[in-house]
């Protein structure tokens, strides 16, 4: 694949990303009302996603990770993407793009969780 159709992907996966922490954030509101949904489905979703974007971010800048660092990255999502994210981007860069998508993700649940409620409860 050609860097512009890696770009091309990359924001693809962000997109879908920024879906599956909507309904993450649906998850949660629905967990409070004792509904239960599927999200330990959705984690394992979210810790492939961000695997496969750590993986193609860093192919894109060109600084590669091993192959052999692709299940740590999975396993240890959570503290593996920033490490990624700052190791191909640099630490100035990295926090900025870490943080934004923290405020992102904050908002995108935000959306949903205020938006399902509003439809769901508007006729009371």
């Amino acid at each position: 694949m050609g860097i512009e159709s890696q770009k091309k992907y990359r924001a693809f996966l962000i997109i879908i990303l920024y879906f599956i922490i909507a309904l993450l954030g649906l998850d949660s509101y629905f967990y409070s009302m004792q509904i239960p949904l599927h999200s330990f489905l959705m984690t394992l979703c979210l810790a492939m996603l961000l695997t496969h974007i750590c993986i193609i971010d860093s192919k894109i800048i060109g600084k590669p990770l091993p192959f052999f660092s692709y299940v740590f990255v999975f396993i240890f999502f959570g503290i593996a993407t920033p490490i990624c994210i700052v190791r191909a981007h640099g630490i100035k860069k990295g926090v900025k793009i870490i943080l934004l998508h923290l405020v992102g993700f904050f908002f995108t649940q935000l959306i949903a969780v205020l938006a399902c409620d509003f439809f769901l409860f508007s006729g009371e």
